[in-house]
């Protein structure tokens, strides 16, 4: 091949390949070029949809780190403190509390999810999944004895 041949091969080569030197449009006089919008590239959208994904993760990791690294409750005392009342109201009207009797009580409270959670989240483990399910607590209700209706006894959930 002579050396136009190879020039017109390797050009014919790059235009079917998709070369990245592509032709500008002329912009007409008086009239401002197109520009290209944002958000309309499907390539680019996806790797904004990932860098917002990645920094959900992040976010998410940095907040459990910060849940774990503290001695805080991490259940608002005033939900809480509500739930307790509207309980012990249901079966006594005039009943009430001390602060440290409520703060214990959240301890314990806090105490007992993290049990729960943590013995559940160890059987997603062990049936190989990842996320959380119900079949996942009730057989943690079942493993620790605990009722799984109100209102009823043990031997009648089995």
């Amino acid at each position: 091949m002579s050396q136009t041949q190879d020039d017109v091969f390797v050009a014919k080569a790059l235009a079917a390949a998709g070369s990245p030197k592509k032709k500008e449009k002329k912009a007409k006089k008086g009239v401002p070029a197109k520009e290209k919008k944002k958000g309309n590239d499907k390539a680019g959208a996806a790797v904004e949809k990932k860098e917002r994904k990645k920094r959900r993760k992040k976010h998410a990791i940095r907040e459990i780190r910060k849940l774990q690294n503290s001695t805080d409750p991490v259940l608002a005392k005033s939900s809480l403190r509500r739930v307790i009342r509207e309980t012990a109201h249901a079966t006594k009207p005039d009943v009430r509390f001390e602060k440290n009797a409520l703060y214990a009580l959240q301890e314990a409270t806090e105490s007992f999810m993290h049990d729960f959670f943590t013995t559940a989240m160890d059987l997603v483990v062990h049936r190989g999944g990842i996320t959380l399910e119900e079949k996942d607590t009730t057989l943690v209700k079942r493993m620790m004895n605990y009722p799984l209706t109100t209102g009823s006894s043990n031997r009648d959930n089995y």
